[in-house]
């Protein structure tokens, strides 16, 4: 709404349905007195969507970027008993964890917004808004594209022994884990009006006189690591 003393307008979020939802399922199997298996998967996913306005970027502005997020826990393990005094447990793993997030602005036609259309400059592909700015006026989000990444491969092997009164145990983790983050961060333009042009930012906006752009290149930045 409007503040009538002021004259300056307040810009809500838009409303949004989001999701969650998890499962879990187990299975157990004895394949005889001295050994047990089981499995067991564990599932999450988040879903976060898009809330844009057709022609407002103030209200996409204010809104949070879509989101969606998907994990996964999957174990399986062996459990070995070959006398009364001595127990050996194997167990293997797979663990997964991706969000992505972004959001477009859209004209009032329902195209995504793009700064070649007002300004001369070649926009990346997808044209997403990134530090869009007009001095004493208003901005536009910093929503681009991003996903991070994350995967863990795990084993462990474990024994435990009754040496009359002294209990032993030992055993070893084995662990590889993949990380990689990619997003449009910083190959997506930031662009600013200042009023340099003509001495009010809202005035350079609508006459397309840029006071500054930034841009990089695309960030992919994978990691790998072993843990022992």
């Amino acid at each position: 709404g409007q503040d009538p003393s002021t004259g300056l307008v307040y810009t809500s979020e838009p409303s949004v349905e989001s999701a969650f939802n998890e499962g879990t399922a187990r299975l157990d199997y004895t394949i005889s007195n001295s050994q047990r298996l089981f499995a067991r998967s564990f599932i999450q996913e988040f879903s976060y969507p898009n809330s844009p306005v057709k022609g407002n970027m103030i209200a996409s502005n204010a809104a949070s970027p879509a989101a969606i997020g998907k994990y996964y826990n999957e174990v399986i393990s062996h459990t070995w008993l070959p006398s009364a005094q001595f127990v050996n447990v194997a167990t293997a793993a797979w663990i997964s964890n991706i969000v992505s997030s972004g959001n477009q602005i859209y004209t009032n036609t329902g195209q995504p917004f793009c700064l070649s259309t007002y300004i001369n400059v070649a926009d990346p592909p997808g044209c997403y808004t990134e530090g869009f700015s007009v001095n004493n006026s208003f901005s536009g989000p910093w929503h681009e594209p991003n996903t991070d990444a994350r995967d863990t491969w795990w084993f462990s092997d474990h024994i435990t022994s009754t040496m009359g009164k002294h209990l032993l145990s030992a055993g070893v983790d084995f662990a590889h884990q993949w990380d990689n983050t990619t997003t449009d961060y910083a190959g997506q333009m930031q662009v600013n009006f200042s009023g340099y042009a003509t001495g009010f930012p809202l005035a350079d906006f609508l006459l397309g006189d840029v006071n500054s752009i930034a841009q990089g290149a695309y960030e992919n930045s994978p990691m790998k690591g072993w843990q022992l």
